[in-house]
């Protein structure tokens, strides 16, 4: 299961700075002021992948939630 194998967030982590290496210098960077907060938040580059972390981290959350409240349910 995903949960276990990302259980002490360390390959999460790993994979993550690896992903995220693409979004360096990518082209047009620069082109609406790239060192500013709002080129990170206006550039699909770089707010299509903060969407999807977003998502995975608010579905994963749930998913943990969901599991907490099932085994907790069961031990009454």
């Amino acid at each position: 299961m995903l949960t276990n194998y990302f259980k002490t967030g360390a390959s999460l982590l790993a994979i993550l700075l690896v992903t995220a290496a693409g979004a360096w210098a990518h082209p047009g960077h620069g082109e609406t002021n790239g060192h500013s907060l709002m080129h990170y938040f206006t550039e699909p580059a770089h707010v299509i992948p903060l969407i999807a972390v977003i998502a995975l981290a608010v579905g994963l959350f749930l998913v943990m939630y969901a599991k907490r409240k099932k085994r907790a349910v069961a031990q009454g």
